[in-house]
């Protein structure tokens, strides 16, 4: 991914797959509501807008933002499903 200030939509569900990525803001806008992540210092901007739900799937420590204080679906991933090719 280029750029430190970046955006996804979809009209249903967005599962976002994050594997390297150790400085992130996340702002989130789904089904569910509105709501805001961190890891590290959050440099790179990454929006998700979905009609349906945001998964995110990361190994890293998403810390929730005030003043929303709540984080949406966050999800470990999982080594055996995780196959590239």
């Amino acid at each position: 991914m280029a750029g430190d200030d970046v955006k996804f939509t979809a009209g249903r569900d967005l599962r976002c797959s994050i594997r390297s990525l150790t400085d992130a803001e996340f702002m989130i806008d789904d089904l569910g509501g509105y709501w805001e992540g961190i890891i590290g210092q959050g440099r790179t901007k990454i929006r998700l807008e979905a009609g349906g739900d945001v998964t995110l799937v990361t190994d890293q420590e998403i810390t929730s933002r005030p003043p929303y204080d709540v984080l949406g679906k966050v999800e470990r991933p999982n080594a055996a499903s995780d196959v590239s090719g």
